[in-house]
């Protein structure tokens, strides 16, 4: 299930040498502080504290966010990974948002690495060739806030978690309606889901997942890996109307659903007993595959249930 679930966020073993933002970027009084050393000599509980206290001073609300960007850095180079990722997330909840639409040009550049970004997800290979292309183009277009959230997703699978916490923020900050947003926020709480121990917080996380899942879904209804996610992660009961709601686009999709993709949620819906959700998926997947022994095995399975 983890497999499925998770789009990055692969592992925490990798650390980048710089952990924090260079000291330009922080308000004049911050830049004589010890911070940068604490950090580089792996001081990081000192430097969390440093933060700390300036978080309790500051009233711009825009410095709050950037402080709380880099204390959640610092708390994943201290290892507390689930505390980093909790400090992320409120930082993203808080964060004061200022909209900017995308361009057609953005846009048509977002579709070209799509594919890329898809094939990220299983091969390091990709992952690294996504981040180098991703980078290259926000070099020279930074406004491209789309292209950044490729960027944030590219260095999260290479296990660059604190560069993924910069460039996330950014982006989000500039277009906190893009699918990768919703998308990266649900697997965020998906994390925290597994990791929390109290059933009313996992319950929490696990209703945010799904609730970010949806909405990036309806945004981007090709990546399949948010039906999978979202299959997973609700009740049985909820199976059903969940399946209803997404069969139109499901079923007026132009090009096939991987095979493995089709057939599991054609399961999905026989054994939520969304007969005809099942039914209608099976007439479409034979539209795609001309001939299938699972889909005819589906049919059957279909017929008794």
């Amino acid at each position: 299930m983890r497999n499925i679930l998770f789009f990055f966020l692969i592992s925490f073993l990798s650390l980048e040498a710089s952990v924090l933002a260079p000291q330009s970027a922080y308000p004049r009084y911050c830049r004589n502080s010890s911070l940068w050393e604490s950090a580089e000599t792996g001081e990081y509980s000192t430097a969390i504290q440093t933060v700390d206290h300036w978080l309790a001073s500051e009233k711009n609300e825009s410095i709050t966010g950037f402080f709380l960007v880099e204390k959640a850095k610092l708390l994943y180079a201290n290892q507390q990974h689930e505390q980093a990722l909790e400090a992320f997330v409120d930082v993203i909840d808080q964060m004061q948002i200022n909209e900017m639409p995308i361009t057609d040009v953005e846009r048509d550049k977002v579709q070209e690495l799509l594919p890329l970004y898809q094939e990220s997800l299983l091969s390091r290979e990709a992952c690294q060739n996504l981040l180098e292309q991703a980078q290259a183009i926000i070099q020279k277009y930074p406004n491209y806030y789309s292209i950044e959230f490729l960027l944030a997703a590219a260095f999260a699978n290479c296990s660059q978690f604190c560069q993924f916490f910069d460039h996330f923020a950014h982006s989000y900050k500039h277009r906190p309606n893009d699918f990768l947003a919703w998308k990266t926020r649900g697997v965020l709480h998906v994390h925290l889901f597994e990791a929390s121990i109290t059933e009313e917080v996992r319950l929490s996380h696990k209703n945010r997942a799904v609730q970010y899942f949806e909405k990036a879904y309806f945004l981007q209804p090709d990546d399949e890996s948010l039906l999978l996610k979202i299959l997973f992660l609700i009740p049985d009961d909820e199976k059903a109307p969940f399946l209803h709601k997404i069969l139109p686009t499901l079923v007026d999709r132009s090009t096939p659903m991987r095979r493995t993709v089709c057939f599991l949620i054609i399961e999905q819906a026989i054994d939520a007993k969304a007969l005809d959700e099942a039914t209608q998926l099976i007439d479409k997947a034979r539209s795609w595959y001309q001939y299938s022994r699972a889909l005819e095995e589906l049919s059957k399975k279909l017929i008794t249930s």
